[in-house]
């Protein structure tokens, strides 16, 4: 006979959320400070389109890091 998986207690999956919240947290810190050193190796010059692009190409970079990592 087979026994079934344990179950996930609600204390293991509130620790689960509050880690993965963390997680997200720093990822979004780390691209935030890489978006601003982009925008600052340009001089913050442009406009909103150029911080965007900055923001979307920190994403890729810390992404990219954060696969390779694993």
């Amino acid at each position: 006979m087979r026994k079934a998986a344990p179950k996930s207690t609600p204390k293991k999956a509130a620790k689960s959320a509050v880690l993965d919240k963390e997680a997200s947290d720093d990822r979004h810190r780390r691209i935030a400070a890489l978006a601003y050193s982009l925008g600052a190796s340009r001089g913050f010059e442009g406009s909103g389109d150029e911080a965007r692009e900055d923001w979307l190409q920190a994403e890729r970079q810390i992404d990219e890091a954060d696969a390779k990592a694993c």
